[in-house]
This record gives structure tokens, C-alpha cells and sequence, in this order.
């Protein structure tokens, strides 16, 4: 007895609760930006939603960089890249203040303050590998970084002893 083919389904968004996520497969950063960024330019996209189109594409860059980020510093490329980031977060998160990103019901899961993180982060990168060494400011963003609540009370520690991250030296 030969079994039939189940039927095709007609309604694309039930065919598709039935399909795992997973990643996509031959899809660059740098395709997925210039999608991103081809998008934000139809005419019909509102200035808020190409910012947001825009901003996937830069945050997606953003996480390939820091996978990356070990190899860039030892083939040298790591300064110039992580300019050119910060250049291009700091020009989209300016539009976006401006003209804004969809928040409500939005199939973009970020905000205005994720981008500004985001890019303080990057900053942060920047000045603790390029910056000046053992600056007050340099050790305090650095001592900020971890600073998180400790759901136990923390040994106490010896603040004779500084702590090395990078090129930053905490005192």
C-alpha cells in the first residue's frame, strides 16, 4: 500500500509553527546588513521602522565582532573595526532619538536603551584597549562593568592586589 503525501497545508503561519527555529544557514552578517539596510530604504518603510531595520543590521555586526574580537586584536584590524562600529552606532542611535524605533508590538526585541548599552559598551572596549592606562575614569567604568548585586554576601577582598582585564588595570 503506498501512504499519501500529507495534505499541504494552506495557511503559511500554521505550516510554520510546525518547522524548529534554527539558525540560517549561509547567511553572513554582512548579507543580513545589506538586506537590513536595502529595506530601510523603500520607500514605504516609515522612518522608525528603518532605524530599527538599521539597527538589527548594526547589532548584529556588533555580536559577530565580539565572536570575533580575539582574532581582530591579534591580526591587528581590531582598533580600526571597532571604530568604524562605534562611528556607525553612534550615527543610528542619533537618527533613532530623532525619528524614533517601534516599541509597541514591535518584531524587534530592542529598545533605544539597548542601542545607547550597547554602544557605552563598545566605548568602554575602545578606551580600556586604546585609551590611557590606570585613568580614574577608565578604572571606574571598569569597576562599574562588575559591579552587579551579589545574591550572597562576597568574601571580603584584598584591596592591595589590582585586577588586570585587557589593557586596563584596576587599583
Amino acid at each position: 500500500m503506498i501512504a499519501a503525501d500529507p495534505p499541504i497545508q494552506s495557511n503559511p503561519q500554521t505550516a510554520r509553527e510546525g518547522i524548529a527555529s534554527e539558525p540560517l544557514k549561509d547567511m553572513t552578517v554582512e548579507r543580513f546588513q545589506a538586506i537590513m539596510n536595502w529595506a530601510a530604504t523603500l520607500p514605504q518603510v516609515p522612518p522608525g521602522f528603518a532605524n530599527a531595520l538599521r539597527a538589527a543590521g548594526w547589532l548584529a555586526e556588533v555580536s559577530a565582532f565580539r565572536d570575533h574580537e580575539e582574532a581582530l586584536v591579534s591580526e591587528g584590524s581590531h582598533r580600526p573595526y571597532l571604530s568604524d562600529l562605534i562611528a556607525a552606532g553612534e550615527k543610528l542611535l542619533w537618527a533613532a532619538q530623532k525619528r524614533g524605533i517601534p516599541t509597541d508590538n514591535s518584531p524587534f526585541f530592542f529598545t533605544l536603551e539597548d542601542l545607547q548599552a550597547t554602544l557605552d559598551s563598545l566605548h568602554t572596549t575602545f578606551r580600556c584597549e586604546y585609551g590611557p592606562q590606570n585613568s580614574e575614569k577608565t578604572n571606574k567604568l571598569i569597576e562599574r562593568l562588575f559591579d552587579v548585586p551579589q545574591p550572597w554576601s562576597a568574601p571580603q577582598q584584598d584591596k592591595s592586589r589590582a585586577l588586570q582585564v585587557g589593557g586596563c588595570r584596576i587599583s
